[in-house]
């Protein structure tokens, strides 16, 4: 198996090209790219045709967010995320807490409310 783990095909969607698209065509691995994207407004046309070309090439995609203070942590911003995730292509994965690291204090929410927005998405997709 080869499992990747990136933010690129969200930042710069350009670099997932043709050279890396037949690349990873050429593969015999089973293919996993796991995205990073935390809300629905990165997911724009060009990241939907990265994404095309990452399927095309054999890749499962799939991504993983982190819950975010004042970004992503209300149940309407998971639920426009995932929507938008499936509409794309990508199976939402993981929902994260986030790390406690020194200077990201201010984006942290609670375990509680992540568990809530969970439950609560559970309930509707």
């Amino acid at each position: 198996r080869l499992r990747i783990h990136t933010r690129l095909p969200i930042v710069i969607p350009s670099r997932v090209d043709e050279s890396l698209k037949q690349l990873l065509q050429q593969s015999r691995l089973s293919k996993w790219v796991v995205l990073h994207a935390n809300h629905a407004n990165e997911l724009d046309a060009e990241v939907e045709d990265c994404v095309k070309r990452l399927r095309q090439s054999g890749c499962n995609v799939l991504n993983q967010a982190v819950l975010l203070r004042g970004i992503n942590d209300t149940f309407d911003a998971q639920r426009m995320l995932c929507e938008r995730l499936i509409d794309t292509g990508v199976t939402p994965y993981y929902l994260h807490q986030l790390d406690k690291v020194y200077g990201a204090e201010r984006y942290e929410v609670s375990v509680e409310v992540g568990e809530r927005i969970v439950s609560q998405l559970r309930g509707v997709l």
